[in-house]
């Protein structure tokens, strides 16, 4: 099923968002616990940007917010494919990790973060590359032009390759 939305504004605590065509969220302010065990945001569960229109979170902000879960959580987006976030803040923020629902299984991989628990795809925030993954750092390299950040959202292991191009300077966060 596609669900097709096009803004979200002043709804309830969170919203999953499986798939779309659209989306913008725009001026909340969130407080409060929020417990699950995969996909938890503290605004947004599960965002996959499958369409032609850039999926976008804006204005936002977490406040004195816990969210718990066992795997792939953040303060504001659980999961997260091909999303931009600007103007987002997050205070007071604690996440928790729940291992005692390891609903999968014992070796499945657990990925946490602030603004993005797991990230696949080409996440930005506020401008910046976001990456989780050695993929997609490589990723981000590649299509770094003139002055790029790129934001790492957990250790990083495997193998990168820098090619120096001219004009390109890259910074490090995270």
């Amino acid at each position: 099923t596609r669900i097709t939305i096009a803004i979200i504004i002043n709804c309830g605590f969170r919203a999953c968002i499986k798939s779309f065509d659209s989306l913008t969220v725009s001026i909340i302010t969130l407080t409060g616990s929020i417990t699950g065990t995969n996909n938890v945001g503290g605004l947004v569960g599960y965002a996959v940007f499958t369409g032609n229109t850039e999926a976008m979170i804006n204005n936002c902000s977490v406040e004195k917010t816990t969210v718990k879960a066992y795997r792939d959580f953040a303060g504001l987006v659980g999961y997260a494919k091909d999303v931009t976030i600007k103007n987002c803040t997050l205070t007071n923020l604690t996440l928790e990790q729940d291992l005692t629902h390891d609903y999968k299984a014992p070796n499945t991989p657990t990925t946490f973060g602030e603004y993005i628990g797991r990230s696949e795809g080409g996440n930005t925030i506020d401008g910046k590359f976001y990456a989780a993954s050695a993929a997609e750092l490589q990723a981000a390299v590649n299509a770094a032009t003139g002055e790029a950040t790129i934001i790492l959202g957990a250790n990083i292991t495997g193998n990168v390759t820098i090619v120096q191009k001219p004009g390109v300077k890259i910074t490090v966060e995270g």
